[in-house]
């Protein structure tokens, strides 16, 4: 089995000072604020369309692999794709089950 953590780490006596405090209640202006100016900038730096709308997954990863493989292939799609660390743990949560894939 893989594990792809960091650590152990020291952090600063700052970062846990930060860790400790109450995570921010997120129905309400400010925060809302806050994650325009991050789509804001995440828009700059990717020289997107001031149209484009940009998607914040709060999840693992593993959350974020398996929204990146459903949402860009339908179970008529075929592909082909290389044996690579990604592409297993992908086939073993079962994600491309009903998928026509092709290893090379």
């Amino acid at each position: 089995m893989l594990n792809f953590t960091v650590g152990p780490v020291q952090e600063s006596k700052e970062v846990l000072e930060v860790g400790a405090q109450p995570t921010p209640y997120f129905r309400n202006q400010s925060f809302s604020k806050i994650m325009l100016e991050n789509e804001a900038m995440m828009k700059e730096l990717t020289f997107s369309d001031e149209e484009s709308r940009v998607v914040f997954l709060t999840a693992s990863g593993t959350g974020a692999m398996e929204a990146a493989v459903m949402n860009s292939f339908t179970s008529d799609d075929k592909f082909l794709h290389r044996n690579t660390i990604f592409v297993s743990r992908i086939t073993s949560l079962g994600l491309w089950v009903s998928y026509a894939a092709c290893s090379i």
